[in-house]
């Protein structure tokens, strides 16, 4: 009997351990996404003058898609979203041939996979003030000092 308890428990955790791990490797925006797009694009694609009206220096600009309405990115659709299309040579190729440095196979499957799970920022939101720490309890009423004895007292 305790033998097939055993059994059964490693069996569980042996189907239960893909879906862990396929949870972990899910690419983070902030730890994979955007240092990829700093290395390859931002150069050419940031604040100041984006080539063809597309920026990828940040989340949002990524996102809102080029100056022509075309998007960037389609949350759960790679193979629709132009970053991908222009990577793999479905679209004008990017970064351009003439550029020393061009991403990995490794490294356009791991964007693929990021937009393919939703694309997600996953930037740490500011802290609130319920965040910093508990607040110190007010007083409704005042406190008053009398003259003859040095001692706090509430009005009452």
């Amino acid at each position: 009997m305790k033998r097939l308890c055993l059994v059964a428990a490693f069996s569980a955790l042996l189907l239960g351990a893909p879906h862990l791990q396929a949870a972990e490797e899910t690419p983070s925006y902030t730890k994979d996404i955007q240092p990829f797009l700093k290395r390859y694009c931002v150069e050419c694609h940031g604040p100041n003058k984006p080539k063809s009206g597309v920026r990828v220096d940040s989340y949002e600009a990524m996102m809102s898609g080029s100056r022509k309405g075309k998007k960037n990115v389609i949350a759960g659709d790679p193979d629709a979203s132009r970053i991908i299309m222009t990577m793999t040579g479905k679209a004008k190729q990017m970064p351009p041939r003439k550029y020393a440095q061009h991403p990995t196979r490794e490294e356009i499957a791991k964007v693929s996979a990021w937009i393919k799970a939703g694309a997600k920022k996953d930037t740490a939101a500011p802290a609130t003030k319920s965040s910093q720490g508990p607040t110190p309890p007010r007083r409704s009423e005042p406190v008053a000092v009398t003259p003859s004895r040095p001692t706090l007292v509430s009005p009452r």
